[in-house]
């Protein structure tokens, strides 16, 4: 989209109330109102979730990637010697 057609429907939904308040449109942008996060308990919740999976799949890359290959070059070593 261009920045005009991106204007007009931030200006549009901002009106409806369904976005935040458009205070200006300018030739290099927009000033809009500020909206402030909400933590909630389930978004807390899921952040953690999130987080336990990462740390998990990045344990698990870890370990493919250090103990595989070494085992790998090792093994070559040793029997095609």
């Amino acid at each position: 989209m261009t920045v005009l057609t991106d204007s007009v429907i931030y200006a549009l939904l901002a009106e409806k109330g369904m976005g935040p308040k458009l205070y200006g449109v300018f030739t290099t942008g927009r000033i809009e109102e500020y909206v402030p996060v909400r933590n909630t308990l389930l978004g807390l919740f899921m952040s953690f979730a999130i987080r336990i999976k990462v740390d998990i799949w990045h344990t698990l890359l870890w370990f493919l990637v250090c103990f595989c290959n070494v085992g790998i070059v090792f093994l070559k070593k040793n029997i095609f010697a």
